[in-house]
């Protein structure tokens, strides 16, 4: 008995016998789960395939869809087709950028087959399991916009001035060439590929060039070039008269004035977008991103404008903010465009009456601050005719702060800090001395939605959208709330003080017209509207779908 017990012959047998049975479960299941994969990965390209289908046609989508499903799983059991629309948005998770009906610009495909089960089917009393795959597509829709400038007339050489500070250089185009410069467009793309040939640099991509430290004067150059070529002498010398004006140490990096988009990637756009835009606000921005300080003085003593003595300007621009080209090429809920922040500083000089006798010199200070401009793109619809196409851009005008006050004239650049105007002593005569200060906030900070057709988009139709609340000149709204205070013989009571108050106040009131007229020349010159956003499409792309997450 105990050599029975002892016994270990045959022990082998019965562990290879054991082993041998989970190795059969084993190999039945990987043959179950590798049919279940296989079918899944078919059930997954054919989904795929149906969505780009569905997606690619949206009018016939749902027959597409199930055509391409059936044509590359012919087992399919079931094809679910769903619309609506897509938010490449990366704050959302995958499963919220699809919005079932709303306005479709994508399909959702959802494939269903069945997977054989062939050892499994003994266990799960069933021949087959049940496998759905979705898959989503989107139309690559693409929209082009810029803020844009708009030069409303050339009073005394404003924009000579202009040109000349931020040049570093005399610059004095007529009339006739400012008028050619403002009714001529270039075309981006070519614009980006005469920059490249003017840099020796054809055989960089895009992207390599927008990424590129380039000098003002050669863009300038490659603008000019584009528009030779088109036959347009005029714009083109005028171009040629500002970038010989720049000096060889303007730089500026390409990719704060375009943002390509989908296209900055690429070494070569097949069929690109058909994008333009203006010759004069092209050239304003290059020359804004180019000048280092962007705080420059102006001397408009001979703007031609009348009721002011005198005036002296200072103008600080500043920097744009970072990923917010002045043109951008992008999709609806991505792309978007802000301007920089701007100030103004003016010292009038005017003239009023002095009821001790004579007349009262008058040194008047206005500071004009002006926010950012934005503007983005919200849809884009596609459509097979020009007439079918449209754009729609949310645009938020700027904000205006005007104030009569003394600020420090070397903060002006200083973006970081704010300013905060004081009292000015506006007069200071034997025995008579006037303050004065105000400061009036212009403009809403409402989106405002501006719809451009499929001609409008072809004409590429400039929009402007005013800012709400916005009423009047500037200087108009200030002076309706200037606190004038007189203080004659060193007693700021009586009825000279009064009279004083008076006339001053009439005297800044007179003298509001003009200075919105100094102030909307020497802001236009630089490319910026009071209180208005100018929007203008460049161009609308409708792309071959993709799939998305």
């Amino acid at each position: 008995m105990a050599d029975i017990v002892h016994d270990k012959r045959g022990s082998v047998a019965v562990l290879v016998a054991g082993a041998g049975f989970t190795l059969v479960a084993a190999a039945a299941a990987a043959v179950d789960l590798g049919s279940i994969h296989l079918v899944s990965r078919r059930a997954q390209g054919a989904a795929d395939l149906a969505a780009i289908s569905a997606a690619g046609d949206l009018a016939r989508g749902r027959d597409a869809a199930r055509k391409t499903a059936l044509a590359n799983l012919r087992d399919a059991t079931a094809v679910d087709v769903a619309f609506g629309a897509y938010t490449a948005d990366p704050r959302l998770k995958p499963s919220q950028r699809f919005q079932e009906g709303a306005e479709a610009d994508a399909a959702r495909v959802t494939v269903q087959t069945e997977a054989p089960l062939y050892f499994g089917a003994a266990i799960l009393g069933r021949k087959s399991i049940t496998v759905r795959r979705t898959a989503t597509a989107a139309q690559a829709r693409l929209g082009s916009f810029a803020l844009e400038t708009r030069l409303a007339a050339l009073r005394g050489g404003v924009a000579n001035a202009m040109l000349s500070a931020f040049t570093g250089s005399e610059v004095s185009l007529s009339v006739m060439d400012y008028n050619a410069l403002l009714g001529a467009e270039v075309s981006v793309f070519q614009f980006m590929d005469a920059l490249r040939t003017e840099m020796n640099l054809t055989a960089v991509s895009y992207d390599t060039l927008l990424n590129s430290e380039v000098k003002a004067a050669d863009a300038l150059k490659a603008a000019a070039a584009v528009l030779e070529a088109a036959e347009q002498t005029t714009e083109s010398r005028a171009l040629s008269r500002i970038a010989l004006a720049m000096g060889p140490d303007r730089k500026l990096k390409l990719g704060k004035l375009i943002d390509l988009g989908p296209y900055q990637p690429q070494d070569n756009a097949d069929n690109p977008l058909d994008v333009s835009v203006g010759a004069y606000d092209l050239a304003s921005a290059v020359l804004t991103a180019a000048n280092s300080n962007r705080h420059v003085e102006l001397d408009l003593d001979k703007a031609g404008i009348p009721g002011l003595a005198d005036v002296q300007a200072w103008l600080a621009i500043g920097e744009p903010p970072a990923q917010a080209a002045w043109l951008t090429i992008g999709r609806a809920g991505e792309a978007q465009i802000r301007t920089a922040q701007a100030r103004l500083l003016l010292n009038a000089d005017l003239l009023a009456a002095n009821p001790l006798g004579g007349l009262l010199p008058l040194d008047v200070p206005v500071l004009v601050e002006l926010a950012s401009a934005e503007a983005r793109l919200s849809a884009v619809r596609c459509g097979r005719t020009s007439a079918s196409r449209a754009m729609t851009v949310q645009v938020r005008p700027a904000v205006a702060t005007v104030s009569l006050g003394d600020v420090d004239n070397g903060k002006l650049a200083n973006f970081n800090r704010t300013l905060n105007p004081t009292p000015a002593t506006i007069a200071n005569a034997p025995g008579l001395r006037v303050r004065a200060h105000a400061t009036v906030r212009l403009g809403g900070e409402q989106w405002r939605d501006v719809t451009f057709t499929g001609a409008d988009i072809d004409a590429h139709k400039l929009k402007t959208v005013a800012s709400s609340g916005f009423v009047g000149g500037l200087a108009g709204n200030l002076m309706k709330d200037v606190n004038v205070d007189a203080t004659v013989a060193g007693v700021g009571l009586g009825a000279t003080a009064r009279l004083v108050t008076r006339t001053v106040g009439a005297t800044l009131s007179a003298a509001a017209p003009p200075l919105d007229l100094l102030i909307e020349s020497a802001l236009s010159a630089a490319g910026i509207s009071i209180g208005e956003a100018d929007i203008r499409p460049a161009g609308v792309r409708c792309m071959s779908a993709a799939l998305v997450g």
